[in-house]
Order: structure tokens, then C-alpha cells, then sequence
């Protein structure tokens, strides 16, 4: 997944199964939230299963080219407007995710938790060792396929996983699962 002329703000989106399997597995261990934000929501593949998950839940839903509705047209990492959030959960482009946990965790309400869908190889960059000592996630729930971002069905060699941060929780360790 990259930027490219076809392509310039990496929309790949999310197949609405593996947000729904995830949120099965991860929902009911966590609080209802009060507020939920999707700052990439692109075609809106999450709102639907989010809606199935919290219904009573609103969701502000953002992106910079919006593909749904229910989407409001709007770059999150250049809102500078205060908000706060129980949960904020996302597929981001992937060049952009350390900017994504950067803007999303000031946006938490104490306690509240931070979800995005990214790629292993995320995790493994010499770059961000000292980021990750900082930003460690409170889990990982690797998924055990490829998903496929793509209409066709067809995937790439990347593995991916969601990762969950919580506001206020300085972790020097993460617990992982395996969906």
C-alpha cells in the first residue's frame, strides 16, 4: 500500500468482516464508549459494524475525500479543534500513522482507547524504536490472514494488525492476541 498518482492519499479500504470480527473479539472488554471517532473513514466501512457493536454510541466520522454519506469532509491531522473521544478507531494510510497515534491520543477521554489497523511491518523500523518505548501500545491482535484491500479480493505480502492504545497508561510491554 503506498501513495501513488492514482491513488495520493492511500485509499485502501477496510473489508467490513474483519472490523466486525475484530470489534466481536476486542468490544465487549472494554466499556461502552459515550462518543466514537473514525478520523480516516474513507467509504465508511467501519460505521456500520461500530453502529451494529455500540448502537447508542454517536460516531463522527472524518476524511479528507469523503466516500459515504455519513462522512464529513475534513483532514483530521490538521483539526486543531479539542475534542474528546472514548474511542477513536482507524485504518490510516499507512505513511501517516505515527502522525495518526500523535494527533489521536491528546483526543482521548482519561481511560479512553485508541485503535488502528496497521502493518506489522509498522512495528519494526530502527526509526521508531525509541517512538515505540514511548508509545507503547497497551495490546496487539495480530490477524492470521491477509486481508485484502483491494475489490478484487487479492492481497499483497503484508500482514497486519490491530493496535490499542489507552489514555494514561505508560506500558513498557504490550499483550498480544491472535484474532
Amino acid at each position: 500500500m503506498a501513495v501513488t498518482p492514482e491513488n495520493p492519499h492511500e485509499f485502501y479500504e477496510t473489508p467490513p468482516h474483519a472490523i466486525a470480527e475484530f470489534l466481536r473479539e476486542w468490544g465487549p472488554r472494554i466499556a461502552r464508549p459515550r462518543r466514537i471517532l473514525e478520523p480516516c473513514a474513507g467509504a465508511g466501512a467501519f460505521i456500520e459494524p461500530l453502529r451494529v457493536m455500540w448502537p447508542c454510541a454517536p460516531i463522527d466520522a472524518f476524511d479528507i475525500e469523503p466516500r459515504h454519506p455519513d462522512v464529513q469532509q475534513r483532514d483530521a491531522l490538521m483539526d486543531d479543534e479539542p475534542a474528546a473521544y472514548d474511542l477513536i478507531i482507524t485504518n490510516p494510510a499507512f505513511s501517516l500513522a505515527q502522525a495518526m497515534v500523535s494527533y489521536c491520543l491528546p483526543r482521548l477521554t482519561k481511560g479512553g482507547r485508541l485503535v488502528l489497523l496497521l502493518p506489522d511491518g509498522f512495528m519494526h523500523s530502527q526509526g521508531r524504536v525509541g517512538w515505540w518505548r514511548e508509545h507503547m501500545p497497551e495490546a496487539r491482535y495480530a490477524i492470521p490472514y491477509r486481508i485484502s484491500f483491494t475489490k478484487d479480493g487479492k492481497t499483497d505480502m503484508r500482514d497486519c494488525s490491530w493496535y490499542i492504545w489507552r489514555e494514561g497508561l505508560q506500558a513498557d510491554h504490550y499483550r498480544g492476541y491472535l484474532l
